[in-house]
């Protein structure tokens, strides 16, 4: 981390990003400035950084009476976004999937910290934004087939900081993330499980924002919860392997919004039982953790220029975060976990 880091953009003057772990989100994603290079060194145009350019936003709330989340990626000739809703108790799911070519009826938010990234399509509305102050993060979505979403959070708390980085993606791109966990989420949910306030039945929220030269062909493993340990703090996790780990890792964890860095993760499962538990561990020594799936969330597509082997688990977690000398234990914490393949 470095004082010395300017937020206002990403890319320097001199053509190249800004790599790192960030003391705080970055304003602005100004991707065009980027002296985009080819792996042989060949400068790549306008239409090329515009076209090669990625950039996806997820918006979840956690609690052990209602799950939901929220996807939109731009990936310039398509934009994809999907919606579920979970009730632990009946273990009954609800998933919406849309895709729209060439991205149309899609705006995405250069901006971390303020702005609106929307999807639009027949039977779905989404907005995702961000404003600077007060800082919060707002989803609102309506999905015609019986889902209605208007959740907030704030990062206007004290001691709480993003998760915010910038790391190397092959010999010459780059990604942007910021992410936040373990924060209250106020707002309604209305589906046919019936209507919920989120600050009533204690919700939590995770936000990503990604964006940049991602590799052509990639994988990640990941997993996510928002809650309360057994203490009663608020506790927020984000781990990752496969994507953001060059000289840094996205890897953190949240205590009542105070940010703690983790190291490298491994993730154990099998891949053909869904149902099978996993088991997430840090090289540190921090994270100790099982996850139980209840439910999924998958999708795969095999097209010339698109391809997808998406898992979306949700379920429990158990087990010990070691946070700034306290060992914190984590019972029935609901969150989230990936296993995914893309080629885009």
């Amino acid at each position: 981390m470095s004082e010395a880091m300017d937020l206002s953009a990403l890319v320097k003057p001199n053509g190249l990003p800004q790599f790192g772990i960030f003391p705080g989100p970055v304003r602005r994603i100004n991707y065009l400035d980027y002296d985009y290079r080819s792996p042989m060194g060949r400068r790549v145009g306008m239409l090329g950084k515009r076209a090669r350019f990625r950039q996806f936003q997820y918006f979840g709330g956690m609690s052990s009476e209602l799950m939901f989340g929220c996807a939109i990626a731009d990936m310039r000739f398509v934009a994809l976004a999907f919606l579920y809703v979970y009730q632990p108790a009946t273990r009954s799911i609800r998933r919406y999937s849309f895709r729209v070519p060439l991205a149309r009826g899609v705006t995405s938010s250069l901006s971390p910290v303020s702005g609106t990234t929307s999807f639009r399509a027949r039977g779905v509305s989404v907005e995702m934004t961000a404003t600077d102050r007060p800082a919060t993060k707002r989803l609102v979505a309506r999905v015609d087939a019986g889902l209605d979403i208007d959740a907030v959070f704030s990062e206007d708390q004290p001691a709480f900081q993003p998760m915010a980085l910038c790391t190397q993606a092959g010999i010459s791109g780059w990604v942007y993330a910021q992410k936040a966990a373990g924060v209250p989420l106020a707002g309604q949910v209305r589906c046919d499980f019936g209507e919920y306030d989120l600050a009533a039945v204690d919700a939590h929220a995770h936000h990503d924002y990604s964006a940049g030269y991602m590799r052509r062909e990639t994988f990640w493993r990941w997993a996510c919860f928002s809650g309360r340990a057994e203490t009663g703090e608020r506790i927020g996790l984000n781990l990752s392997c496969g994507v953001n780990e060059t000289s840094v890792t996205e890897n953190c964890c949240w205590v009542e919004g105070a940010l703690g860095k983790v190291d490298l993760a491994r993730f154990d499962f099998d891949r053909d039982d869904p149902t099978a538990p996993w088991s997430i561990r840090s090289f540190d020594g921090a994270i100790d953790l099982r996850f139980h799936p209840e439910e999924c969330h998958a999708e795969r597509t095999n097209a010339l220029v698109l391809a997808t082997n998406f898992r979306h688990f949700l379920g429990r977690f158990e087990g010990t975060i070691r946070y700034q000398g306290r060992t914190l234990a984590v019972r029935d914490v609901y969150g989230l976990t990936e296993d995914h393949y893309a080629k885009w």
